[in-house]
């Protein structure tokens, strides 16, 4: 949860700011309810595991701008999540392996279409709140590690 909580309090949309406010103590509650349930129906629990997870993550997240703090929502059921899950690995298995990429799209797509943005966030008037700050840290990096990718 730390992790979680660092990474997001230094991410930006623009110039609002994205924070957590999840508790690890509820996540360690998922994690070893899952865990145990998920053994207990021979793994048929794990899609609805997934989805406490992610309902957790998206649940505790919020953009903050300053002045008000607005909360992301995620809607995602387990009926969603074990329909999707399941026919993925259907999927990579009968296409060998083939299949993981549109898998992989799918439980993105699962993901991304079940969150709710606050209302009242201006998407429409983003700005770029680093376009002052370009660095080389990328050519850096390539000098670092002396990888040649001159042509």
């Amino acid at each position: 949860v730390e992790i979680i909580t660092f990474l997001f309090n230094h991410t930006l949309i623009g110039k609002n700011r994205l924070g957590f406010k999840g508790q690890g103590s509820d996540l360690f509650g998922i994690n070893l309810l899952g865990g145990i349930l998920s053994v207990i129906t021979l793994y048929l629990y794990v899609p609805v595991y997934l989805k406490d997870r992610i309902n957790f993550t998206l649940n505790n997240t919020f953009i903050d701008n300053g002045d008000t703090q607005r909360l992301v929502k995620s809607h995602l059921t387990g009926k969603q999540a074990w329909v999707i899950m399941v026919t993925n690995v259907l999927l990579v298995i009968v296409t060998l392996g083939i299949g993981f990429a549109w898998a992989s799209m799918r439980y993105m797509r699962m993901i991304l279409e079940n969150i709710d943005l606050p209302d009242n966030l201006d998407l429409d008037n983003l700005e770029q709140s680093e376009k002052g700050r370009i660095d080389a840290t990328g050519d850096e990096l390539v000098d670092i590690m002396d990888v040649g990718i001159d042509f």
